[in-house]
């Protein structure tokens, strides 16, 4: 019975899924016909609203984890017999990993046990990667994340999001901390492996415990990475903590007792000479964030 129902939820998956690439196909021949860019962005309009159906279709209210897993692990890549049209899509969750919210020192003094292991992965990513002064780059961010950055004249945090900073502002700072200091070792710090820099999820409590980043796992379960990278998979966890004989009580008060459909989403798709390339995030049954940009 219970390989009937995962081959029912597979195929439901990929039907959908087929049914985006065909969606995407249309965009496609809508928009190289398209002469002027308000009729473009009315296609792009048009693409997101199907983008929204395709996925509800997919995961529907509440989905499980078997779905995810599926869409999660599973790049989509499709072309036709002649080879004239292609298709890629590739979703990753955003609760895999810590918001760095996190970081705030106010989000601290309101949630002191997150706050604090925010800070203790912080470390343990700067030490690996030999930071010459931690302290000093963690400050730099304190002033981006809380408002007393504004004094000198640095990017205020959004009223009424405190501690929102996205991919681009992050780089800012890892910027500036490396010219300042001299620090090429900032760069070198795998960031984007233990932190997620989205404002979908800037006010998230819980993490998505089977989805969770390997590097994450390494950290936070203390194991070695090498072991990590050879029996993790996404959508496993608690089978691989189970095989290795770690206990995943002491950190159930950071996960959610189900995932949520909370991801990014980027592909490309092309038709003859003509390629786009399209990211989004997808906010429990929400389309935000979407974009298609022209190669």
């Amino acid at each position: 019975m219970r390989s009937g129902v995962t081959l029912l939820i597979t195929l439901s998956v990929i039907a959908a899924m087929m049914a985006l690439a065909a969606l995407a196909f249309g965009y496609v021949d809508r928009a190289r016909s398209a002469q002027r860019h308000k009729n473009a962005m009315i296609q792009a309009d048009l693409l997101k609203q199907n983008l929204v159906g395709a996925f509800k279709k997919a995961l529907g209210s509440h989905p499980g984890n078997g779905k995810l897993k599926l869409l999660y692990t599973t790049p989509l890549s499709l072309s036709d017999t002649k080879g004239k049209m292609a298709v890629f899509a590739q979703c990753r969750p955003l609760l895999d990993r810590i918001p760095v919210t996190w970081l705030s020192r106010r989000f601290r003094e309101k949630d002191p046990r997150r706050g604090e292991l925010a800070l203790e992965v912080f470390s343990r990513i700067a030490d690996a990667a030999r930071i010459q002064d931690p302290q000093e780059l963690l400050g730099m961010i304190w002033m981006r994340l809380d408002s007393e950055g504004e004094a000198r004249g640095l990017r205020a945090p959004v009223k009424g999001k405190d501690g929102i900073i996205d991919s681009k502002i992050w780089s800012e700072i890892v910027d500036e901390y490396r010219w300042e200091h001299g620090d090429p070792h900032a760069y070198e710090a795998p960031w984007d492996d233990v932190f997620v820099f989205d404002p979908a999820v800037a006010s998230a409590k819980q993490l998505d415990k089977e989805f969770l980043s390997p590097r994450l796992v390494s950290i936070l379960f203390d194991i070695d990475p090498i072991l990590v990278k050879e029996g993790y998979t996404i959508g496993d966890l608690s089978r691989f903590l189970s095989d290795n004989g770690v206990n995943e009580r002491e950190y159930a008060w950071l996960f959610g007792k189900k995932p949520r459909a909370l991801m990014q989403c980027e592909g490309s798709f092309s038709h003859g000479a003509g390629s786009a390339r399209f990211r989004f995030d997808y906010v429990e049954g929400r389309i935000i964030d979407f974009g298609v940009e022209k190669d």
